[in-house]
């Protein structure tokens, strides 16, 4: 999953105004951005079976997508809401990193271990759905378009935004004309580029919301 993360970042700020919206999408793709991380450093990979399309990834994921590791990050995530903020704030970051998880579950392939950091016997969660791309698609898009009706429904510069990163998706999940299969550290440093600008577009596209949701 992509922009459904961040989704569920919109989602959240809708129901705890007080939260700051920046740090809820950042939290939403922080296990993105550790995997990233680890990508570049090795401790983490992926293999591309064929063409660089989502349902042909197979990743290795054992540290910044396992459940323990997610609830970890989610309770380091918690723990600096309610140190610089409120208990509120602090269990919305809490839930915006564990949502991560959830999401990916429903999306991935079979590659969400429940406990990794090198576990021999470990389960490895997910659906299949990328073998399914239009099913993927869909739902995905329909997640996003229900953030936009719960967060902001008039905002116009969110819909079209959303659009529009949905339709840069669309190349991932079908692979109309995908790149070659990149280096580990290449996907990685691409992970980290790539969910370092999507939070900051949306938070262009809802800036007038963030102002008035935090009166």
């Amino acid at each position: 999953m992509y922009l459904g993360h961040l989704a569920a970042g919109l989602i959240l700020k809708a129901r705890v105004r007080e939260a700051p919206l920046a740090w809820l999408l950042i939290a939403t793709v922080a296990s993105d951005l550790l995997c990233g991380a680890l990508f570049i450093a090795g401790l983490e990979s992926a293999v591309v079976h064929g063409s660089l399309v989502f349902g042909h990834v197979e990743a290795d994921l054992g540290y910044s997508h396992s459940l323990l590791g997610t609830l970890g990050l989610a309770l380091v995530a918690a723990l600096l809401g309610a140190r610089f903020g409120s208990p509120r704030i602090g269990a919305a970051l809490g839930l915006a990193v564990l949502s991560h998880y959830v999401l990916d579950v429903l999306s991935h392939r079979p590659d969400m271990p429940l406990i990794g950091f090198g576990a021999p016997a470990d389960v490895r969660l997910g659906t299949n759905l990328p073998l399914y791309p239009w099913a993927h698609y869909l739902l995905e898009l329909a997640w996003c378009a229900i953030a936009w009706a719960v967060y902001a429904p008039g905002n116009r510069r969110l819909l079209f935004t959303i659009i529009a990163l949905m339709a840069l998706y669309t190349n991932t999940i079908f692979g109309f004309a995908p790149p070659p299969a990149p280096s580990n550290a290449v996907f990685g440093a691409s992970m980290i580029a790539i969910f370092g600008i999507t939070p900051a577009l949306l938070l262009w596209a809802t800036r007038d919301e963030t102002k008035s949701l935090s009166r």
